[in-house]
């Protein structure tokens, strides 16, 4: 009997790691739930915090595009 892999969505992962965080659910019963092995989930863990600085920096890069395509009309020129 061969078991098949299964595939967790990104938005399923932090779902996961959500309840942990947020729900102060146990990652034993967390991985019992969702029928994810412990290991699995400590390296969901690792890679979102470590990919947690990229939320980050796209936002102050979209902030910085904005300004600078901004028209000058909309700068505070009185100074």
């Amino acid at each position: 009997m061969t078991r098949h892999r299964r595939h967790f969505t990104a938005e399923q992962k932090v779902a996961v790691l959500r309840e942990h965080f947020l729900d102060k659910v146990p990652v034993s019963d967390l991985c019992e739930k969702h029928g994810i092995g412990v290991t699995l989930f400590y390296s969901w863990q690792k890679l979102f915090f470590e990919n947690g600085q990229a939320a980050f920096t796209a936002q102050d890069k979209r902030r910085q595009a904005s300004t600078r395509s901004s028209p000058s009309s909309w700068r505070n020129t009185s100074s």
